[in-house]
């Protein structure tokens, strides 16, 4: 700062600064002086941080107390955040003046000692590694008994009528000390992700939905919806590894609806890989076999439809369309030229 201010000021201030900053740096003791220049000591070494996570640990090594506590919870939340929220995941009382005051000013130190930096009226970490580093810092026992104390807050703070935001929620409950909890909120969050074109998120939120999973039905179920996620994110590799799965798993279920869905995913998956004549064979299968009933069957038959019609067998395509109660001018599609 002396050095900057001695470059941008006045005369004086110029003058002033250099004299300052000379003394600092005599007073340092690990530089000399020789003319008007200040070089280190022969005999002095500065041990420079391997690492970004290196320089963090350091920079972290002497907070305590208060701003420690400041710095696990930002750590926990993995988001910005305001001071009310801070308060509120702590379970500071409105009416506990004392406590709040000597949190605020833990608060506003961790901000001036550049940890966390402030945005308006949210908080964050100023560097990713500083936030990696306090929250690989926490003993694990700590660490999930935060995240449970995190869900906890999430759903109060909700009330009649408000969903806690879902993908916030069962991140704290997966990694609390009953992960098991996170189930279900992980399947919705998935869902809503895959909804709403958060394909990596929706991802990660189906790959913890089946670690917890037990029973067969809702492994089977988060499992669908991942396998569509790996198909959208081009993934051949891993939506063909879901498909082998929901296979076995529609054996352990024994339920034809389970099978018929499987069916019609395996036709779509070898479609996309061109093999389309291969996807027609498994719909016929399926089909022939009577066990397609219901809103299963004219699934079925609808896709089988339009598979045919690419391949330019259009009488076959139109009569299967029709069957699925899905109609299109077949003969448009032939004049243009479609599948031809």
């Amino acid at each position: 700062d002396l050095i900057v201010s001695a470059q941008t000021g006045s005369g004086k201030t110029v003058a002033f600064g250099i004299a300052l900053a000379d003394q600092l740096l005599g007073e340092l003791g690990g530089f000399e002086r020789k003319g008007s220049n200040w070089t280190l000591k022969a005999d002095v070494s500065i041990p420079i941080p391997g690492s970004l996570a290196d320089a963090a640990n350091r920079r972290l090594e002497n907070i305590e107390g208060l701003r420690r506590k400041v710095l696990d919870a930002a750590a926990i939340l993995a988001r910005p955040f305001s001071r009310e929220e801070l308060f509120g995941f702590l379970a500071f009382e409105a009416t506990d003046a004392p406590r709040q005051t000597a949190m605020r000013a833990a608060l506003d130190g961790v901000v001036l000692d550049q940890l966390l930096k402030r945005e308006g009226s949210r908080y964050s970490f100023a560097h990713a590694a500083l936030e990696q580093a306090s929250y690989t810092a926490l003993d694990p026992k700590m660490r999930s008994g935060l995240h449970g104390k995190a869900a906890e807050w999430l759903q109060q703070a909700g009330g009649p009528g408000r969903e806690p935001p879902l993908g916030e929620l069962a991140r704290h409950l997966f990694f609390s000390d009953h992960p098991a909890r996170a189930r279900e909120s992980l399947e919705l969050a998935g869902r809503q992700a895959l909804r709403q074109g958060g394909l990596r998120e929706a991802a990660t939120c189906l790959d913890r939905a089946l670690e917890v999973s037990e029973e067969p039905r809702a492994k089977f179920s988060a499992c669908l919806l991942r396998e569509e996620v790996w198909g959208r994110l081009g993934r051949k590799e891993k939506q063909r590894e879901d498909l082998e799965r929901l296979r076995e798993l529609a054996g352990e279920l024994d339920d034809e609806a389970d099978r018929g869905e499987v069916t019609l995913r395996e036709a779509l998956y070898l479609d996309s890989i061109g093999k389309r004549r291969e996807a027609l064979g498994k719909l016929e299968e399926m089909l022939e076999s009577g066990a397609a009933e219901g809103g299963l069957r004219v699934r079925l038959l609808s896709r089988r439809g339009m598979f045919l019609l690419f391949l330019s067998e259009f009488t076959e395509a139109e009569s299967n369309m029709n069957g699925s109660h899905f109609r299109f001018p077949i003969y448009f599609l032939a004049k243009m030229g479609i599948g031809n």
